[in-house]
């Protein structure tokens, strides 16, 4: 586990922010203070900076902690709450280019990270529906499950069926992680309807991990998973995020 600060920028009496790494999140300690930040990365970390945009010349192994005006994940900065700004991911400067690393925030004695979740295990964040066809909204066509919930894909010849997600503003976004079950069939995945399909998910996956590229969904809009097929299958989400 390594450690670093970032320095504060003028003034004087302030305190810097305290940055672990760690090598996975089962390293995350649990004797770490709130407000501490920890970087899963196996690289060294160089100058670590706090800002909405990406620093200017990075060296490698630098860390840019990117920043909002708004959020749900905020961090205090300074003695006596100086300042506070929201956070939204961590980057570490590899290989010439910013790349997106699990970013956690130590917050209520327990470590947050730093993700915007659709679904996790039960908890609903953003509405989700079932999906008779293109954005249809059947709520026989989804079942909630305590820990997950299961698209129900009846078998037709010309209807897309699965789920979607009410709208939500993808802009700041790099990537959607699904933990997810597959049938022994592939899915699609898009947004808005059936001529923007983002990518194929892989068939007969079992609470797996699937990662999608949205770097250039910068639009607000609603996601959705399904396919049109000639016999009914089922597939079932475990948790859907964005960071």
């Amino acid at each position: 586990m390594g450690d670093a600060m970032i320095l504060r920028r003028g003034g004087t009496g302030g305190e810097p922010v305290r940055l672990l790494t760690v090598s996975s999140a089962a390293a995350l300690p649990n004797t770490a203070q709130d407000n501490t930040l920890a970087l899963v990365t196996t690289q060294t970390p160089g100058a670590v900076q706090l800002s909405h945009t990406a620093p200017a010349a990075p060296a490698a192994g630098d860390v840019w902690i990117m920043t909002s005006v708004s959020g749900d994940h905020l961090l205090q900065v300074g003695r006596k709450n100086l300042l506070n700004t929201c956070l939204v991911r961590g980057y570490q400067y590899l290989g010439g280019a910013w790349t997106v690393k699990d970013l956690y925030l130590r917050s209520g004695g327990a470590w947050r990270n730093m993700y915007t979740y659709l679904y996790s295990r039960g908890a609903e964040f953003v509405t989700a529906h079932g999906m008779s066809s293109m954005l249809g909204d059947t709520s026989s066509q989804i079942s909630m499950q305590p820990d997950y919930f299961d698209a129900i894909v009846l078998a037709t010849a010309n209807n897309w069926k699965g789920c979607w997600w009410e709208a939500m503003d993808y802009t700041p976004f790099v990537t959607l992680r699904l933990i997810i079950s597959t049938p022994a069939a592939t899915l699609s995945l898009g947004y808005g309807d059936a001529s923007h399909i983002i990518t194929t998910l892989p068939a007969s996956q079992q609470e797996a991990q699937v990662d999608v590229n949205i770097t250039n969904l910068n639009v607000t809009t609603k996601l959705w998973i399904g396919r049109i097929t000639a016999a009914a299958d089922t597939f079932r989400v475990f948790e859907a995020y964005v960071l």
